[in-house]
């Protein structure tokens, strides 16, 4: 009997540190993609393009004047504001070779938060995956076997509060044949970016 009554005073003992243990644990959430709250995020800073080593970015020689990074950038500024956001274009931290990283996705997000300017409250990253069609060696007339341009991309969003990655997104542009390289080239820039934002919510 005496066995008994302390094997159950210690199965109640264990009882009741695992209930106050579980009590004082903090109530922490795991971030990961999926776990975005539009409501705590509202001004995004978006870092520069950037591209696979393969795929160098076009020359602004090559665009008419206005390069590629550009053209995703106002792109997704415009797309991002009609969602509710505010963007604010900000550089890599220096000295860190982010973009020359040969897969900058892989950055640490404290490094990216670290550096942010303060009145952001999320971090875009888009990285240029492949592209095809947009250097004059890749191009030809609208009959050729070169008239379309292929662009893929992928992006990610880190909460800066908790400098984790709650969003990430693919996108890939839609070619379309037209004799006009600038038509294809707005085409295929603003099929991407829909595409690479699609599942991005709105406020």
């Amino acid at each position: 009997m005496e066995k008994i009554f302390k094997n159950s005073s210690l199965f109640i003992s264990g009882m009741a540190i695992l209930v106050l243990s579980s009590c004082t644990l903090p109530d922490s959430k795991v971030k990961g993609p999926g776990s975005f709250d539009p409501v705590a995020i509202k001004t995004i800073a978006l870092f520069p393009i950037t591209y696979d080593q393969a795929y160098a970015p076009p020359l602004p020689t090559d665009l008419s004047g206005t390069d590629l990074s550009t053209r995703i950038r106002l792109q997704i500024e415009k797309h991002l504001a009609g969602k509710g956001y505010v963007v604010k274009p900000t550089a890599f931290p220096s000295g860190k070779g982010t973009y020359e990283n040969s897969d900058p996705l892989k950055i640490d997000p404290l490094i990216l938060v670290r550096s942010s300017p303060l009145e952001t409250d999320g971090l875009m990253q888009v990285h240029v995956t492949f592209h095809f069609g947009i250097n004059p060696t890749q191009r030809s007339s609208d009959e050729g076997p070169f008239s379309e341009i292929f662009l893929n991309a992928t992006g990610r969003l880190i909460e800066k509060a908790s400098a984790a990655e709650v969003w990430r997104g693919n996108g890939r542009a839609r070619p379309i044949k037209s004799a006009d390289f600038s038509t294809r080239l707005n085409y295929a820039v603003y099929t991407l970016v829909q595409g690479l934002l699609k599942t991005f919510p709105g406020r």
